[in-house]
């Protein structure tokens, strides 16, 4: 099943960079399925048109290939 990681407030100083996250999550070790890690201000909106793209165009490839 494809992850996607939000990560809220990377405008702020002192956030996780995305290879801390990825270290933290252990996300280098998945590589059986599709994963991606998202900057993202939900105060702002920013990135969030993208986070729904992924998760679209992500469920309708996993759909098509489950069946």
């Amino acid at each position: 099943m494809p992850l996607l990681v939000l990560a809220n407030k990377m405008d702020k100083e002192g956030h996780m960079t995305a290879t801390k996250i990825v270290e933290s999550m252990n996300l280098d070790y998945i590589d059986d399925h599709k994963w991606k890690i998202l900057p993202i201000s939900a105060r702002n909106g920013t990135n969030m048109d993208q986070a729904v793209e992924w998760i679209m165009k992500t469920s309708q490839e996993f759909t098509e290939s489950s069946s």
